[in-house]
């Protein structure tokens, strides 16, 4: 089960997937609309989070990871491209349809790595 299960699991924390991207590529990313301790820890820094007045100042070009909601809020304040989109489901909210595969979809929210324009 620890090798197969959790491994799999962890796949859909979506914070710890970016935070693993982050270090490996030496991403310059910043958070909007976004808490999460595993980013951090995953990336193995401390990745800066951004206000709105801070968003609307950023260079153009500049990544930030977002959820759902901090999405629809940059695409309506200034635009953005998505760089990637990652599959999210908190490991500690279990439930059938989501272990089952082909049901796993509907249980899935998404948050995004963008590019601002």
């Amino acid at each position: 089960m620890s090798t197969h299960f959790y491994p799999e699991l962890l796949s859909f924390q979506s914070s710890s997937v970016v935070g693993k991207e982050i270090r490996k590529k030496s991403l310059d990313v910043s958070l909007y609309a976004y808490e999460s301790h595993s980013i951090h820890f995953s990336a193995r820094d401390f990745i800066t989070t951004w206000d709105t007045r801070e968003l609307l100042d950023a260079k153009k070009g500049s990544l930030v990871f977002t959820n759902e909601a901090g999405y629809i809020e940059i695409e309506e304040r200034r635009g953005a491209s998505v760089v990637k989109k990652y599959p999210s489901h908190r490991a500690t909210l279990l439930t059938l349809p989501f272990l089952l595969e082909w049901s796993r979809e509907s249980q899935l929210e998404y948050e995004y790595l963008l590019r601002l324009k």
